[in-house]
């Protein structure tokens, strides 16, 4: 049983402004939505909602492609230029990801929930279902429009770096 108390913490491009938006909607509460890995609750009784990606390239890109374009999750419609994405900042960025949910402290929350972004954007049933709630998810706030195949110029040598740094064991995903 889910007291009302969440934090949804979560590396950034990962749907944890969906998951806030849905989890506040239907139990009525204001929830708290940190990026921060070492944020602790104020007290024992919270569940944590952690929000992951299953495809950390994706995820990743999105964040240049938010830098980029200055749309986080509400989307303009409007074109954009391309651009390169830098790749010290890139496997900097990665590295970023892996730490994050390496020295994520779970141990002071009640309960965890685990949600995966690929599930939520394919499956209006399963945020909800995570919570045993027999609910669709409301889309009012959408994913990228933004394609990064689109907009980043040099995504073949930004890909082939992220091969190397898997290939080099430099970060376990």
């Amino acid at each position: 049983m889910f007291n009302k108390k969440f934090v949804i913490t979560a590396f950034p491009r990962t749907g944890s402004t969906l998951v806030r938006h849905n989890l506040s909607s239907y139990f009525g509460v204001f929830i708290e939505h940190t990026h921060d890995r070492l944020y602790r609750p104020p007290s024992d009784d919270f569940t944590a909602v952690v929000t992951r990606r299953r495809n950390v390239f994706d995820c990743v890109c999105s964040h240049f492609v938010m830098l980029h374009t200055g749309e986080m999750n509400i989307y303009s419609g409007q074109e954009f230029d391309q651009f390169d994405i830098d790749l010290d900042s890139f496997r900097a960025f990665v590295r970023a990801h892996e730490n994050h949910y390496k020295e994520l402290d779970l141990s002071c929350y009640r309960q965890v929930v685990e949600v995966w972004f690929e599930d939520l954007i394919s499956d209006p049933w399963y945020l909800f279902g995570q919570f045993n709630i027999a609910e669709k998810t409301q889309y009012a706030l959408q994913k990228s429009p933004n394609s990064y195949q689109k907009l980043v110029k040099n995504i073949d040598e930004v890909y082939t770096c992220y091969q190397s740094l898997i290939k080099e064991n430099k970060v376990v995903l």
